[in-house]
């Protein structure tokens, strides 16, 4: 694969450049919202009015934006998110109107995932995916780091305002980057002419993953870290801004699971799959039972470094996952199938991920944080060994099935 090719230069300045406006934006708000109202729940319910939306439209957007070009979606998608951020530099005091934007920045990122995946599975080889997605994933930890470091300084020395304007300017920037991409090979209008109902489209989604042992596979694994992910999310965040120099240690938490995901996806660019895509699928499972057994580790110590220690591998291994997820479904979908299946993934996800940031939210607020943390752990060591245990079960019996058919 050449990094230098002409879509890499657009796409990998433009992941780094809007990551890290994210960044900024993500940290700026939860410190801001945080110190306002000390409460877990605010943390929770900020986090839900992002995601939440993005689980009932997504498979309506998904349709919508087939009638677009990929290049022309992610330009506009980026260009309309600079306005709302934008926008909430007027209403930053108005919570209701912090929580609306927020749920209105959700539904602009799915039309922009939907057409990003799309987009790259378009440019690249199935041999060449893990390498791109690992690429690229390393620019957003790059920005994940600088981001998480810079929103902290810049909510503690100047303003939330600030913070805003950088995250706007970022999306105007990488814009900017993606109207480079290479134009896609068919039109928008020949799309829409070909695009099924969406009665179709799920019919099609649920037949396709029925008959893969991968899709089937990654999709209760995204079930499993759901729960996982929303306790981690919000328990850690809100242990951190709790303690004396909460801004250092919140930075210093995102700072670590950057440097953490670039490990792992720097494993990932340097491992070679082509002559045997099963090890791809068995390096992915195994990323995945660990990165669990880390978090629960790093919930159970009281000590502050062992606890960064612990984190620091189960984002390595988080940083392993994500191109391979990626990769997966990139090399196991159909194209008509692609961008539905790569959301619904999300939501199965984010249906498990959003039951848990909520009732985390509630049990900080309710309970002792010592207990919060013991129970969020017990559970995911339990809910996750579980979904593995019967995934590999019956993944294990489907591939002996199909041996057997096919003998």
């Amino acid at each position: 694969m050449n990094i230098r090719d002409k879509n890499l230069k657009a796409l990998l300045p433009s992941v780094m450049v809007s990551s890290m406006g994210d960044w900024i934006f993500h940290v700026a708000l939860l410190l801001y919202l945080f110190r306002g109202t000390q409460s877990g729940v605010i943390v929770s319910l900020f986090i839900l009015s992002s995601t939440l939306p993005s689980l009932l439209l997504s498979p309506l957007i998904v349709k919508k934006i087939s009638h677009f070009a990929n290049r022309t979606t992610l330009v506009s998608a980026d260009l309309l998110r600079m306005v709302l951020v934008a926008s909430l530099v007027l209403f930053q005091d108005a919570m209701t109107a912090v929580f609306i934007v927020n749920a209105f920045l959700g539904v602009v990122s799915v039309a922009f995932r939907s057409a990003y995946i799309r987009k790259i599975t378009d440019l690249y080889e199935p041999d060449q995916r893990h390498q791109v997605n690992a690429l690229l994933n390393s620019g957003s930890y790059i920005a994940m780091g600088l981001g998480s470091v810079a929103g902290a300084a810049l909510i503690s020395q100047w303003s939330l305002s600030v913070c805003l304007w950088i995250d706007a300017a970022s999306f105007l920037l990488s814009a900017l980057f993606l109207y480079n991409l290479q134009a896609d090979a068919e039109g928008g209008e020949k799309e829409q002419k070909q695009s099924p109902t969406l009665k179709l489209m799920l019919s099609a989604l649920v037949t396709e993953v029925k008959g893969s042992v991968v899709l089937s596979s990654v999709l209760a694994f995204g079930l499993s870290w759901g729960i996982v992910g929303g306790a981690f999310s919000v328990l850690f965040p809100v242990l951190f801004m709790t303690q004396a120099e909460s801004s250092g240690l919140l930075s210093t938490f995102y700072t670590v699971q950057a440097l953490a995901l670039l490990a792992g996806s720097f494993i990932v660019y340097k491992t070679k799959f082509k002559e045997n895509e099963n090890y791809l699928f068995r390096l992915f499972l195994f990323a995945y039972f660990c990165q669990a057994f880390c978090f629960s580790l790093a919930l159970f110590t009281d000590n502050i470094y062992l606890s960064f220690i612990a984190i620091y591998f189960m984002r390595l291994c988080g940083g392993i996952i994500i191109p391979l997820d990626t990769t997966l479904i990139q090399n196991n979908s159909s194209e008509e199938s692609l961008p539905l299946i790569y959301n619904i993934h999300g939501l199965t996800y984010n249906s498990c991920y959003q039951f848990t940031v909520l009732a985390v939210g509630i049990m900080i607020d309710s309970l002792q944080l010592s207990t919060t943390k013991a129970i969020a752990g017990w559970t995911a060591i339990v809910t996750i060994s579980t979904i593995c245990l019967v995934s590999l079960v019956l993944n294990s019996r489907r591939g002996v099935a199909n041996t057997t058919e096919s003998g």
